[in-house]
């Protein structure tokens, strides 16, 4: 599999702004197909077990 970045950029759906007292954040919404986001969601969800099982991050993910 190719690392995140050797990966065309996604196409960005929307971007929403956050001000805060001290900061300003920007957040990039990326245009997903169904199936490239529940692929993306399965890997999360994976990752998060691993985390609370393990409580630590390694470099399976």
């Amino acid at each position: 599999m190719a690392r995140a970045r050797e990966l065309p950029p996604d196409p960005i759906k929307e971007v929403q702004v956050f001000h805060f007292p001290k900061a300003t954040f920007y957040v990039e919404r990326p245009d997903l197909t169904p199936e490239e986001y529940e692929r993306r969601m399965n890997k999360i969800k994976e990752a998060a077990a691993h985390l609370l099982m393990y409580g630590k991050k390694d470099n399976r993910y």
